[in-house]
């Protein structure tokens, strides 16, 4: 049973990444231009969601797909799963 997430290719992470880029740079120039402070927080709190969902969405591609093709054994395996989850319970 293959999920929406195993079929994440290398082309849509780059083109999440450039769309948060993106969005952060526009919100940098709105601090810049002077913009009300609550708009600022508001677009910070969206660059972070956006970035909390790619980690999320990497994560479960990684268990989906790579976690099960690699070489490595069980014990690495899970100690690298549990890495990555414990970076976005941060």
């Amino acid at each position: 049973m293959k999920s929406k997430y195993s079929k994440l290719s290398k082309s849509e992470i780059n083109y999440r990444f450039l769309k948060i880029i993106g969005h952060l740079n526009s919100t940098y120039n709105m601090s810049e231009n002077g913009r009300d402070l609550d708009d600022v927080i508001m677009q910070l709190a969206a660059v972070e969601a956006s970035i909390r969902n790619l980690k999320k969405d990497m994560i479960r591609h990684y268990y989906t797909t790579s976690m099960y093709e690699t070489e490595e054994n069980e014990d690495i395996r899970l100690k690298k799963l549990t890495k990555y989850i414990n970076h976005i319970m941060k």
